[in-house]
């Protein structure tokens, strides 16, 4: 089973983009290079002329769902610009029109005023098109406003780009993570539970950590700004406190969603471990349950290493890293919280062949 924490879970979705929020999800494994796969750009009309010579615009709610083979994105339709362009990859998918108040209306500009109409979308619904690797593939919204004929944003095209430049041929097989945790936070749902003294780790004090990261999968594109793989924990570990040392060994043999994130500039790595079952034999004594959920996590910032193409991974073989984040959550076996521990982190990072 997995399950990522509240704290993961807002990590792992905090993705930056340049005005157009999006939506994650997940793809299976793709090419093992540091391409993430064939890419292209996805660009929309905002705005259009009508036959009467008034300029028809979305309103502020309006978004389009495009739904592909391995994540869905959400467009949203307003703003100032004539048209903007976003990154697909090559694949069939579906496109969906939506109005945040349910009524299909544009935005009508004549001599510098402007007023709310009601549309029809007169496209079938969804709107299904392809993506195909060298080739531009154009998609209109056509829309019927009262006294006029069709409007069509015509402009709408899906342009696929063929041109990857990649730096090598081998997949990284490890990484590793050694550095220091200062915990901020610390929190028991009992605190008069045996497990809550067998895990207590104070806080304000710099603990020496390690993780140890093997991969079992290529790389894959999951969504226009987010490369993932998946593989085990095989190695966590801390000294200076019992508790701390005790909470890193329950990550031990954890299956890891392990991404990175482009920002522009100061793009994000994250590794999110996580595992259900017995605890350690050396901590059935506090934890005696058949099945626990074990959660954890490390997110930190590095320089410019993917751009939505390419991957350099020659730039994460050896970084520092500081003000990063690492957690700690233990579920019962219904998915309780029992305890956690947040923390800041400083240290290095690194990935060998």
């Amino acid at each position: 089973m997995s399950k990522l924490g509240i704290k993961a879970l807002g990590l792992a979705l905090t993705l930056t983009c340049t005005g157009v929020p999006l939506l994650t999800g997940c793809s299976s494994a793709g090419d093992s290079h540091e391409k993430a796969e064939q890419g292209g750009s996805v660009k929309l009309a905002l705005k259009t002329t009508g036959a009467d010579g008034a300029t028809y615009a979305f309103p502020l709610d309006a978004y389009l769902v495009v739904t592909g083979p391995t994540y869905t994105e959400y467009l949203w339709l307003y703003g100032d610009e004539t048209t903007f362009s976003r990154t697909l990859a090559a694949g069939t998918y579906t496109a969906t029109l939506y109005f945040g108040n349910g009524n299909t209306v544009l935005e009508k500009t004549v001599g510098g005023m402007t007023t709310t109409v009601n549309a029809t979308w007169t496209n079938p619904q969804p709107v299904s098109f392809t993506v195909v690797k060298g080739q531009t593939t154009p998609i209109a919204l056509h829309f019927s406003v009262k006294g006029l004929g069709d409007v069509t944003f015509d402009t709408g095209t899906l342009a696929v780009t063929a041109d990857v430049q990649t730096e090598s041929s081998t997949t990284f097989a490890n990484a590793t993570v050694t550095g220091s945790a200062n915990f901020y936070y610390t929190h028991n749902t009992d605190d008069t539970a045996t497990y809550a003294s067998s895990l207590q780790v104070d806080q304000n004090v710099d603990y020496p950590i390690s993780l140890t990261y093997a991969s079992t999968s290529a790389w894959a594109q999951v969504s226009s700004t987010q490369v993932c793989q998946s593989g085990t924990l095989s190695g966590a570990s801390a000294s200076g406190s019992t508790g701390l040392s005790a909470r890193m060994e329950e990550l031990v043999g954890s299956s890891v969603w392990f991404c990175v994130v482009d920002n522009g500039a100061t793009d994000s790595v994250a590794m999110y471990p996580n595992k259900y079952g017995p605890a350690p034999a050396s901590q059935t004594s506090f934890l005696p349950d058949p099945n626990y959920g074990f959660y954890g996590g490390i997110t930190f910032n590095v320089g410019d290493v993917y751009d939505g193409t390419t991957l350099h991974q020659t730039a994460l073989q050896n970084v520092s890293f500081t003000q990063g984040f690492f957690y700690h959550e233990l579920f019962d076996g219904s998915f309780n919280e029992l305890t956690s521990v947040y923390s800041y982190a400083n240290g290095t990072f690194s990935m060998t062949p």
